[in-house]
């Protein structure tokens, strides 16, 4: 019995190219700019997503909140256009605005290619899977993301690279500059009522800086770079537009060229994943299987993570915080999860947003130390996340 259901699971899921939802946060453009209109963009994210976690190596919390986008976009002739614009993000149950952030984008269009200098584009998270790229990072002010990026789409090729300067120094600045380089393609074949997808993803972080104030440590170094990657293969079967199913394998990796790991602790490791997908209309189902071995991702989920992103909450008697989960690690970690995804257009401009995860550790988890003990088997946690996302264009007027 435990062999026919390997071998059924296994046909069913073979990874995670072109079946994630990349999309959930992509909407149509509700209006066509001409050359010389000056336009105003609103575009409103109302979000709620619970995070049920009791596991060991992703927190459990809510988060509930507004994030709006309000820019002006100026096209002065077909190929180009410039927008100025800032974001503002609250969170529900705090009085202050949690942030503001002004951005500026220059956007050049010119036949299948588009050049970006400014604000980035990651609504559909770099086409990169959630294991390099979290969700949550369109949730929050991390969603502003600020640089240079080229993109190319045709019936067979789509491509996005992209170089995100994530922190800036100055002379003398306590803090290390930090940037980001990406890449993802999809290389498409089609034959007939089947589609197979292949594709890579890159992300490369670095931190470090020649001009920041560092501590003389021979056995510290200032600079780092880490770096994941990831490929596979996709199959899926085209019913209609609105029908389709399909089975998917994907390898990820990942290495950091310095001794000192900082937070990821692995300088190397790898990981696969397993998936079977099925979507219908607004509907998408998918079942995965996750393995890792040592693995760590630099902008992932928290729950594909080999080392623990759990914060250290609990005080000694003297209201010391406790070191527990800083140092703990699940290097073959193994998880069966359920995704499922809903977004319709309810009303002119107003999506609506639905997705839940349903997650089955495999693996033990334990930690014993004087100050805390646990131990896990077979621990299941969830995910549900409902947004409305309203987006709004209108032209102010021709100059």
């Amino acid at each position: 019995m435990k062999k026919a259901f390997f071998f059924f699971f296994f046909f069913l899921t073979i990874c995670n190219a072109r079946a994630q939802a990349y999309d959930l946060f992509v909407v149509k453009d509700s209006t066509l700019q001409h050359p010389k209109d000056l336009s105003l963009h609103i575009e409103d994210l109302s979000f709620i997503k619970d995070n049920e976690y009791f596991n060991l190596i992703a927190d459990g919390y809510t988060l509930l909140g507004n994030k709006i986008n309000i820019d002006l976009t100026y096209k002065p002739h077909k190929n180009y256009d410039i927008t100025s614009g800032v974001m503002l993000l609250k969170y529900y149950g705090q009085e202050k605005i949690e942030k503001i952030i002004p951005y500026f984008t220059l956007d050049i269009q010119k036949d299948k290619h588009r050049y970006i200098f400014g604000k980035l584009i990651n609504n559909d998270r770099h086409l990169l899977p959630v294991q390099l790229y979290s969700f949550e990072r369109l949730l929050d002010s991390r969603s502003i993301e600020n640089g240079l990026e080229h993109r190319y789409h045709n019936r067979y090729w789509q491509t996005d690279t992209w170089l995100e300067w994530e922190h800036y120094i100055y002379k003398n600045d306590r803090h290390r500059e930090r940037i980001n380089f990406g890449h993802s393609s999809f290389l498409t074949f089609l034959a007939g009522n089947w589609e197979i997808n292949i594709p890579l993803h890159i992300y490369i972080h670095h931190r470090g800086g020649q001009i920041n104030w560092r501590k003389l440590n021979p056995g510290h170094d200032n600079s780092l770079i880490a770096g994941n990657v990831s490929m596979g293969l996709s199959v899926q079967k085209i019913f209609n537009k609105q029908n389709k199913t399909g089975i998917s394998w994907q390898y990820f990796a990942h290495h950091i060229n310095s001794e000192n790991t900082e937070e990821y602790i692995f300088t190397d490791g790898n990981a696969y994943q397993l998936q079977a997908f099925y979507k219908y209309k607004d509907f998408q189902l998918d079942i995965n299987y996750w393995k890792s071995d040592r693995f760590v991702s630099i902008k992932g989920d928290d729950m594909f993570q080999s080392v623990s992103q759990r914060i250290d909450k609990y005080l000694d008697d003297e209201g010391n915080p406790v070191s527990i989960f800083g140092t703990y690690t699940e290097p073959n970690r193994k998880l069966i999860y359920i995704y499922f995804n809903y977004k319709k257009e309810i009303l002119k401009d107003l999506y609506l947003i639905f997705f839940t995860g349903i997650y089955y550790q495999v693996n033990d988890s334990q930690i014993i130390t004087p100050a805390y003990s646990n131990f896990i088997n077979g621990q299941t946690d969830c995910n549900i996340g409902f947004n409305l996302l309203y987006q709004f264009k209108h032209k102010l007027l021709s100059l």
